[in-house]
């Protein structure tokens, strides 16, 4: 399960949903599911994210356990190569 910090790097530089939904061209809505949870933010929207509030994306979201099954596994890879390949 991918876990986030997002509310806390928000609410330490008093940034608000609606602001932060806007600078990174999601709603609000979207924004109160990625941060509670309830929503996985694509590649890109987690990398804008991170962006937005001046921190690596590592420090924002992060896998809750290891994978353990093979479909997990093909995942969890196909997921770290996505944020890796940002180059």
């Amino acid at each position: 399960m991918i876990k986030n910090r997002l509310k806390d790097n928000r609410t330490d530089q008093d940034i608000s949903q609606k602001y932060l939904a806007e600078a990174v061209g999601i709603s609000r809505q979207a924004l109160h599911a990625i941060e509670n949870g309830l929503s996985i933010p694509s590649v890109e929207v987690a990398l804008k994210l991170a962006e937005a509030l001046g921190v690596r994306v590592e420090k924002l979201f992060w896998l809750e356990a290891k994978p353990q099954g093979r479909d997990e596994i093909a995942s969890f890879t196909l997921f770290n190569h996505k944020l890796v390949d940002k180059d």
